[in-house]
């Protein structure tokens, strides 16, 4: 049976300090990482020798703390980068129609190209569904 635990994520200096609370009431773990990628694989293993249970026992959820303004800045960013990514599809999907229309009409892959605004390589590829 899989247990869930949290860390909680705080800069020091140049290390992330990582504080995981267990079930018992004031008892917590601690660790710390230089970069936040590191730091789910390095609770698991600190939970893994605390248990002495396999790793596969634990699934870690980590919290970066960050202060209002920031986490207020990396919310704004990811909402305008995943809105970002579904222009970027819809605008593909619109470009691919419209090239194939004017294909349909005649026109040169030059001609779709530059009434497009991308290379006629990409128009190329475009038609041949790639």
């Amino acid at each position: 049976m899989t247990k869930s635990y949290t860390a909680t994520a705080r800069r020091d200096g140049g290390w992330w300090v990582l504080i995981v609370e267990l079930d018992e009431p004031d008892r917590t773990l601690g660790t710390q990482v230089r970069r936040l990628d590191q730091a789910q694989p390095m609770v698991t293993d600190l939970l893994a020798s605390f248990f002495d249970l396999p790793k596969e026992e634990f699934a870690i959820r980590v919290v970066p703390v960050l202060d209002d303004d920031t986490c207020t800045e990396v919310r704004t960013a990811r909402s305008l980068k995943s809105e970002a990514e579904r222009i970027a599809k819809e605008a593909g999907e619109a470009t691919r129609k419209a090239a194939q229309h004017l294909q349909a009409q005649g026109l040169t892959v030059r001609d779709i190209a530059g009434l497009l605004g991308i290379t006629h390589q990409r128009v190329s590829q475009i038609i041949r569904g790639s």
